[in-house]
C-alpha cells in the first residue's frame, strides 16, 4: 500500500532536496556508465567511468507543487575517459560544494530519472538533457 502525503509534506520533501543541494553557487551534474551505486554515499568504483560533467546555477532548480525540476539549461561535456563513445547509465547531482552527492538516478533516452537525447557519450561531445524531474509522493 502506498503512503499518502499532505500537500504541505509533499512540497516540503521537494524543498528539502533543494536545501541539501544549496541555494547559491553552482551545482555539479556528472554522468557515469556501469552499475549505479547502492546509495549516494557509496564511492564510485573503478568500473564506473565519468563520461560527462557540467555545472549549472543552483537557482535553476525548482520545487513547485511537489516536483523537483531543472529549468536551467545545462551543458555537459564528454570527458576524455569516455573515449570514442561510452553509454551512460546513471547520474549524480552534487551540492554547491561539488563534493557531496545529494541525488543519483538512472539515465536513458526515455522513461528514466533523467533523459538525454543520446546516451552514447564521446570525448568533448556536448550532452543535452531532454527531461529531468523528481516527483514526490502523490504529487
Amino acid at each position: 500500500m502506498a503512503i499518502q502525503l499532505s500537500v504541505t509534506a509533499r512540497n516540503n520533501e521537494a524543498s528539502g532536496i533543494i536545501s541539501a543541494l544549496g541555494t547559491t553557487g553552482n551545482l555539479t551534474l556528472s554522468l557515469y556508465n556501469g552499475s549505479e551505486p547502492a546509495t549516494c554515499a557509496t564511492a564510485i568504483i573503478g568500473s564506473n567511468t565519468l563520461c560527462a560533467t557540467g555545472t549549472f546555477a543552483a537557482s535553476g532548480m525548482s520545487a513547485a507543487t511537489g516536483t523537483l525540476s531543472c529549468g536551467a539549461t545545462i551543458t555537459l561535456v564528454g570527458q576524455a575517459a569516455a573515449g570514442a563513445g561510452t553509454t551512460v547509465t546513471f547520474y549524480r547531482l552534487f551540492d554547491n560544494t561539488g563534493t557531496v552527492c545529494v541525488v543519483q538516478g538512472t539515465v536513458g533516452t526515455s522513461g528514466n530519472d533523467m533523459n538525454l537525447n543520446n546516451t552514447n557519450i564521446a570525448n568533448a561531445q556536448t550532452v543535452t538533457i531532454t527531461s529531468y524531474t523528481i516527483t514526490e509522493g502523490n504529487a
